[in-house]
């Protein structure tokens, strides 16, 4: 009888111990994921500075997938405006989000269709600056929120754990707006 009972105490004890361990797999699973479209919007950052190359990041819903793509320059030789067509970056590998589904996506303020977008990190517009962009990510399971932003100045995404719609859209602690400030014309 006391060998019954000290089996079911160390079994019990294994249970306690290995239980938890289980049940958070899927949450770290989730959060290597999150950490993983952090490190490719970072990378399409890089990409965007040191390349004369137009480079964008592309969500498509059916495969749940988040890339980068480049724009492949037409051919020198015609004389044809053509601007090239869209390829798949070699150097930075898709991110899968399994378990993960993309709520909301901003680039350039503006909202983009989490059915499937293709956001160009560089804008036409503006001399040489980048376009910020924000995604956020929800868990399937839990339904624990992340966003992840990537501001113009920086070339490192940021993640925000358990974040709002108000994440998304904040302004960018790094860049001080002068006329907001009253400063129009104090020179910096």
């Amino acid at each position: 009888m006391v060998e019954l009972v000290c089996a079911i105490v160390l079994l019990a004890i294994l249970a306690g111990v290995i239980v938890p361990r289980i049940l958070s797999w899927d949450s770290r699973r989730t959060e290597e994921q999150v950490l993983a479209a952090a490190d490719l919007l970072s990378s399409a950052a890089r990409r965007s500075a040191f390349s004369t190359q137009r480079v964008a990041v592309e969500f498509d819903s059916r495969e749940a997938r988040l890339s980068v793509v480049w724009r492949k320059p037409g051919d020198p030789t015609s004389f044809e405006l053509t601007p090239g067509t869209w390829e798949p970056d070699p150097l930075t590998p898709p991110v899968q989000l399994e378990g993960l589904t993309l709520l909301r996506a901003w680039a350039g303020g503006v909202e983009l269709n989490t059915r499937g977008f293709r956001a160009a990190l560089r804008d036409d517009q503006s001399a040489g600056g980048r376009v910020p962009l924000a995604i956020m990510l929800v868990e399937e399971r839990g339904g624990r929120r992340w966003a992840i932003r990537l501001s113009p100045l920086s070339e490192r995404a940021e993640v925000i754990a358990d974040a709002s719609d108000a994440d998304l859209t904040a302004p960018d602690p790094a860049v001080i707006d002068l006329d907001a400030m009253g400063m129009r014309e104090q020179p910096w």
